[in-house]
């Protein structure tokens, strides 16, 4: 077993325990060593696979999901409320988010005949108020194409990922015309668009290559479109859908140094648009929260970091059998009432983790032998985002279903 503690930007000390084969088993008879548990069963409070959804919002007392339809369900049962039909674009991308106010609900595709298209929804009636007709040509598409919104009571705003070209507009909530439409140099890669005290703050990036990759953080007036300030952050193409962590009038993104394991942790001031702090980071990606003064990053080693101390508390590496690792995807969970992280894998899995120290308390298989059949039997069937609400975990899995957990210790 390997003991590893250190801080950022200096040499992290090592210390290293060698045990014999018989010392080993010893150590795990004595209980030492603990394996995490494996559930075989997945015990959950509900489960909807009759629908295929891609995207979900919790507004108020319900959960609003999108994909084969528009569907509003009971958190606590999983009960279907109230739904309508969708009329997507041909070959639509899956839709990447949803947005929705009590009164209104937003989304879109990217469709791949060289279209996008957003949809707005009456939030009670689910009667479409308008849909609006993006060009987007082959030319103009990168990776990662779709739709993200930010709904406010005199605005929408839209931010197209992976479209060069217009990709921020402010479209009018009661009929979709634009009020302002401009161009996101060089353009946005899968990080959602997002609305803090007054600003949109966008994530775009310029060029991926080593050794000059870098990206812009920014902050936009939403009246005019105009930018407020914009900042430089230096990273290769790696990290480039991870979305940052914004905590009060501070946000904290990653980004890769090529080729690795070190990488770039920046803290930013929203309110004055300047760097706080840039730190050389070791295998540290995906901040997710900040609790108590600790802030978790996720992926297969998970960490734990002291903001104060600028030290590591803890790192930990999650196993997956028969395969070198998970596929942990960005947008972990701290349950801070019971002290524990969810981290999820977008193969089969789901993590629980101590967060004082990183053990992994159980895997939990998600697919549970599940073949959906629209989706195939190589379809990833974990998780694609997950949501604590109250005393449940709420997952919505990569083919499609949406599934209920106790939050249990």
């Amino acid at each position: 077993m390997e003991q590893r503690d250190g801080h950022f930007g200096g040499a992290a000390t090592h210390q290293a325990v060698s045990l014999s084969r018989r010392s080993f088993i010893a150590l795990f008879a004595a209980g030492a060593v603990n394996a995490p548990r494996r559930s075989d069963a997945l015990e959950a409070s509900w489960i909807v696979q009759s629908d295929i959804v891609d995207a979900w919002v919790v507004i108020g007392g319900d959960i609003i999901a999108v994909g084969s339809r528009l569907v509003v369900f009971d958190p606590v049962t999983g009960q279907e409320r109230r739904s309508s039909r969708l009329s997507p674009p041909s070959a639509p991308q899956r839709v990447l988010a949803v947005s929705a106010t009590p009164a209104a609900i937003v989304f879109g595709w990217y469709g791949w005949q060289g279209e996008g298209r957003v949809v707005c929804v009456d939030a009670q009636s689910l009667r479409i108020r308008w849909q609006r007709r993006i060009v987007w040509p082959d030319d103009e598409r990168e990776l990662s194409p779709g739709v993200f919104a930010v709904v406010r009571d005199d605005a929408i705003f839209i931010l197209l990922s992976g479209k060069r070209g217009e990709n921020l507009f402010r479209l009018r909530p009661g009929t979709g015309q634009t009020v302002w439409s401009q161009k996101i140099e060089r353009f946005i890669l899968g990080v959602p668009l997002v609305w803090h005290d007054g600003h949109l703050l966008v994530q775009s990036r310029i060029t991926q290559h080593y050794p000059n990759g870098h990206g812009h953080y920014q902050a936009i007036e939403p009246a005019t479109g105009a930018t407020v300030w914009r900042l430089r952050f230096d990273g290769t193409a790696g990290f480039w859908d991870d979305a940052p962590l914004i905590v009060g009038e501070r946000t904290y993104l990653t980004s890769e140094i090529s080729p690795g394991p070190s990488n770039h942790l920046y803290a930013i001031d929203i309110a004055a648009g300047r760097i706080v702090t840039h730190r050389i980071v070791e295998a540290l990606r995906e901040p997710f929260a900040l609790q108590d003064g600790i802030m978790y990053f996720g992926t297969a080693t998970p960490s734990a970091w002291d903001v104060k101390n600028d030290g590591i508390v803890w790192r930990s590496r999650l196993t997956r059998p028969y395969s070198s690792g998970p596929s942990i995807v960005p947008g972990g969970v701290l349950d801070a009432a019971r002290r524990r992280l969810y981290l999820g894998d977008a193969t089969d899995s789901l993590y629980k983790l101590s967060a004082a120290d990183g053990a992994t308390i159980e895997r939990l298989d998600i697919r549970s032998g599940y073949v959906n059949p629209a989706r195939g039997i190589n379809s990833g069937y974990g998780v694609r985002r997950m949501q604590l609400l109250g005393d449940r975990l709420i997952i919505g899995t990569e083919d499609g279903r949406l599934l209920a957990l106790p939050a249990t210790p």
